[in-house]
């Protein structure tokens, strides 16, 4: 299905041409037959069945681009033996995502003989192979796009200044007029508490929470309120916030890329219901969203030299980094496993990037460990960890799998087995965690680790299909398509939850109300939101372009990376099978990333290249 690829024994990247081979109407046919099934298939999917059009679609205007091209002869372009076998690969992983996702579909795992399941399966493989293979093949034909020549960046502040403007002015108006003194969950609430009691401890990120609480006593000092001191803070989030995005913006402006993509990419930042409440919503997750997509925004002007100061390039690039350690517990670990990998991928290069990243590990380490344990802040419960095996174990039990006796007297001793049966949701691990799993005999469990380790490698022995299913449900909304969820979770909170401190939600302007409410609405029942909410959909947007930038040898490959890694854990230990709020650092830094992919600096801007030290 991929044209023919003249390979060499000494193979290079983007060394050999591809041989114009044939291409016929027949190959076009029988491909298009097999999307068709792809999405015949997939009509009772749980899943936005909208991102499964979108991608058919790309799937069926690649493959006639690539027929028209073969067929005319115009097929010019240069690939190396690796990289096809790279999108040979990456569209097998696709399209066998999408059938685990869907597995009750094709009746995967299931007990039932169906002598159309296998069809069924055949069917949805090569209708995602297809789909996934000419899409990549036609990318790495047409990237790079070309930069718009006569945009020229002449006033990058200016630029700043208005976008930062127009992003802090709606927010701002839906806070002090909507949403006033900000959203505030259980765990919001949590943090607050914390600073008002003086008892920290490390379930909310003890560093988010002292900057919270930075500006909160200011907030206090300044009104004498409680309500005050919390907007006053909810305020200065918003304002960094819309620092962090107009940096993105601007920094696609000085690269001259396309004023329809600058506008599409300021549009997200803008107007999405969910950008307006997450500026004004007190998680730990939109800090360290912003500062994920302030950390790739320095690095892609570091790699393509965008700016005259490099030094606050640098300076930017050590704040993104500090707070994506600092303000969530797993973005220490995923920093981490980050810097390992871009400094052995560096191989010598952006050594002032390389200085950066080994002191940030070192300093928030500090932070993180000898200085915790020195102030005594208890740290995060290690059971948060063991989401996916507790769910695993638990789906054995729910499913009345016949377990050893010995096995199951051991469970008994750290769980309530009825509970794990009764309450078993597929999709949230919190009854597992907080109602099976019984408190007062969590210390035993963490004491006999290693026992209880054994056991769960024993059961899954004895019942893989059970563990495939509940990690595939545990985890989907991080690799497929996407999810609304339903009653199952929310997307965005609103108001203000039940509290004991004073904290109440007060509506000042029913005009702005009703104007975001009907905004709102209008937004949320379009075709868009589907595929502007999906998370798996922009995880294979992430995958795509780390991919095509491997191929075309570009450092850009260097921002996916802390992503990668970040939903890669999301993939070992998520508590939510689609949690929104936890993909919000990819979801603000898609816009850059996939504008330092299509667009390339070949094409525009100087690529980076050091200076020689000289005597």
């Amino acid at each position: 299905m991929l044209p023919k690829i003249k390979r060499n024994s000494k193979p290079v990247l983007f060394d050999h041409k591809i041989k114009v081979g044939r291409y016929p109407k027949i190959l076009v046919a029988l491909q298009a037959f097999f999307i068709f099934a792809w999405l015949s298939i997939l009509t009772d999917t749980d899943s936005f069945y909208g991102v499964y059009v979108l991608c058919a679609i790309l799937g069926i205007m690649s493959i006639w681009d690539l027929h028209v091209r073969v067929r005319g002869g115009t097929c010019k372009d240069h690939l190396s033996g690796n990289c096809a076998l790279g999108v040979i690969l990456l569209a097998a992983v696709f399209s066998v995502a999408v059938i685990l996702a869907n597995y009750p579909l094709v009746h995967l795992f299931s007990e039932y003989e169906d002598i159309f399941a296998g069809f069924r399966i055949f069917c949805m493989f090569f209708g995602g192979w297809s789909i996934a293979a000419n899409i990549l093949l036609s990318l790495l034909i047409h990237i790079p796009l070309p930069l718009e020549a006569q945009l020229v960046p002449t006033r990058p502040v200016a630029f700043f200044c208005t976008c930062f403007f127009l992003i802090a002015a709606v927010d701002l108006t839906f806070l002090w007029g909507m949403e006033y003194p900000g959203i505030l969950t259980r765990d919001s609430i949590s943090t607050i508490r914390q600073i008002i009691t003086g008892e920290y401890n490390n379930t909310m990120p003890f560093w988010h929470t002292k900057t919270v609480e930075v500006f909160y006593r200011i907030g206090y000092a300044l009104y004498g309120e409680i309500n005050a001191a919390i907007a006053f803070y909810m305020s200065v989030q918003v304002l960094f916030l819309a620092a962090c995005l107009a940096y993105a913006l601007v920094t696609m402006y000085q690269s001259k890329v396309p004023r329809w993509y600058l506008f599409c990419a300021a549009g997200i930042y803008l107007l999405l219901p969910y950008q307006i409440y997450y500026s004004v919503t007190l998680w730990k997750d939109v800090l360290f969203g912003a500062a994920a997509c302030l950390m790739g925004t320095s690095l892609y002007r570091i790699i393509r030299k965008i700016g005259k100061s490099s030094a606050l390039n640098g300076l930017f690039f050590t704040i993104g980094s500090i707070g994506f350690c600092l303000w969530r517990t797993n973005g220490w670990y995923a920093f981490l496993v980050a810097a390992l990998v871009m400094v052995f991928a560096m191989r010598g290069r952006f050594c002032k990037v390389r200085r950066i990243m080994a002191a940030i590990a070192v300093i928030c380490w500090v932070l993180l460990n000898p200085l915790l344990s020195s102030w005594n802040i208890p740290k995060t419960d290690m059971v948060e960890a063991f989401s996916i095996p507790l769910q695993q174990i638990a789906r054995v039990i729910a499913d009345e799998c016949w377990v050893e006796e010995e096995d199951e007297q051991m469970l008994s001793q750290a769980f309530d087995l009825e509970v794990m049966h009764d309450e078993y949701v597929p999709y949230l691990a919190d009854p597992i965690k907080f109602h099976a799993l019984r408190r007062e005999n969590r210390v035993y469990l963490q004491e006999h680790l290693t026992d209880y380790a054994k056991l769960y490698l024993r059961l899954g022995r004895q019942y893989p299909g059970e563990y495939w299913k509940a990690w595939i449900d545990q985890t989907k909304g991080y690799w497929n398509g996407g999810y609304n969820g339903g009653s199952q979770y929310y997307m965005y909170a609103e108001g203000v939850c039940e509290n004991e401190l004073g904290i109440q939600h007060t509506v000042r302007s029913d005009t702005v109300k009703s104007f975001f409410d009907t905004y709102f609405m209008y937004v949320e029942w379009n075709g868009l939101s589907p595929i502007l909410y999906g998370i798996g959909l922009q995880v294979w947007i992430l995958v795509a372009c780390f991919f095509v930038n491997i191929c075309k040898k570009r450092d850009e490959f260097l921002l996916e990376i802390p992503l990668l890694i970040l939903m890669v854990g999301l993939w070992l230990g998520t508590p939510v099978y689609a949690e929104f709020r936890y993909a919000y650092p990819l979801v603000l830094s898609i816009p850059a990333v996939l504008a330092a992919t299509l667009f390339h600096a070949e094409t525009g801007a100087e690529p980076y290249t050091e200076k020689k030290r000289t005597l």
